[in-house]
């Protein structure tokens, strides 16, 4: 299982230095559609939820219903959500993680993030995921945060929207799902307020 892109460009790699070609009879799955094209490029054939890309979309696929006694390895970023391990673990399937890539806030001092938010006189964010909404949380002080919340934030899914709201967001719109695509339709809808 491939949880992102960037999985597919790390992970890959490091799966080639074990099998120069990649072994046969393994069922590849992707999170979302990206990283199924990017998969498929490999000459891989690639089983991917349709519409929910997500890992509980992933998971409501029924190949991975009857998976006791099956290995699993999921390809990923260091940290970030354990759901597929849990439940396939849950299923019992034994589950190993190739952590092969790792997110990281930037280093910017204390305030730099809201001075460069006022600066540039950002009324929009785009959100792709809890991880990083924690992050832009974690580089502004509660008073940032306060004064930032009128902001319109655009998030990939109702997980991430109900993170925004608990952290005091009030203007949240929702995209269908994390794709470019889907996250650039819900920018298009936005209309920021008169006061923007």
């Amino acid at each position: 299982i491939i949880v992102s892109a960037n999985a597919v460009r790390f992970g890959i790699a490091w799966i080639e230095d074990y099998w120069p070609q990649l072994p046969v009879g393994l069922n590849w799955y992707a999170v979302g559609e990206r990283s199924a094209a990017l998969l498929a490029s490999h000459g891989l054939t690639v089983m991917s939820p349709e519409l929910d890309l997500s890992s509980e979309g992933l998971l409501r696929l029924p190949s991975l219903n009857g998976v006791a006694g099956q290995r699993v390895l999921i390809v990923r970023g260091q940290g970030g959500r354990t759901t597929l391990r849990e439940e396939l673990s849950a299923r019992g399937a034994r589950v190993d993680d190739l952590a092969c890539y790792r997110r990281s806030r930037p280093p910017l001092a204390a305030g730099e993030l809201a001075g460069k938010v006022c600066h540039w006189g950002v009324r929009i964010v785009l959100i792709s995921s809890g991880e990083g909404l924690q992050n832009l949380l974690a580089l502004l002080s509660p008073e940032e945060t306060t004064k930032f919340r009128g902001i319109i934030l655009i998030v990939p899914s109702q997980r991430v929207a109900g993170i925004a709201r608990d952290a005091g967001f009030s203007r949240i719109i929702t995209a269908e799902n994390a794709t470019d695509g889907a996250m650039l339709g819900a920018l298009e809808t936005c209309k920021p307020s008169s006061g923007d």
